[in-house]
């Protein structure tokens, strides 16, 4: 393993763990708000030993990467953070993320998805969640979402998002 450094939003250092054959297919993790990477590192050995080579990442202001001098810690500072470590990885890896990472890897995505990735799996979403505070959390994520849409993106996924049919 070997610790590395992309540059974020900003010029912020991004720290990431490298693991694994630096020509296998590449997988980047990215941890949930509040967590570092330390939360993936049995998947990362996992996806090694399956043969594929890791980068997992540290947001922003989490575990080793830098806190930003002037705060910004919002939303679309995540999101071009994740534009800017893609394009320093090159390929197209497969995202992994958990919960405020899914979310930050599907604004980043965008009308782009084909070209920055090969695919985005969003790990540990709420499944027992009170009816009244799913309905609320899932319009404000659809609402977030939808506000970062473009118009050539196509928003056939966030349309079958029917936060009425959430538990």
């Amino acid at each position: 393993m070997t610790i590395v450094s992309f540059k974020g939003f900003g010029g912020i250092r991004l720290e990431a763990d490298d693991l694994g054959n630096p020509d296998a297919p590449s997988v980047l993790l990215i941890h949930g708000g509040g967590q570092t990477r330390k939360v993936w590192e049995v998947a990362a050995r996992a996806l090694v030993a399956a043969g594929r080579r890791v980068i997992n990442l540290d947001l922003r202001g989490h575990g080793g990467s830098e806190w930003p001098a002037d705060g910004r810690y919002d939303f679309e500072s995540f999101v071009e953070d994740l534009r800017a470590v893609l394009a320093q990885m090159g390929g197209r890896p497969v995202i992994v993320a958990a919960t405020l990472g899914g979310w930050i890897a599907t604004v980043a995505l965008g009308s782009e998805a084909a070209v920055l990735a090969s695919g985005l799996v969003m790990a540990d979403l709420p499944t027992e969640v009170d009816p009244s505070v799913s309905k609320s959390v899932g319009d404000r994520l659809r609402s977030r979402v939808s506000a970062s849409v473009k118009p050539e993106w196509d928003i056939r996924l966030l349309d079958s998002f029917d936060t009425a049919a959430m538990p």
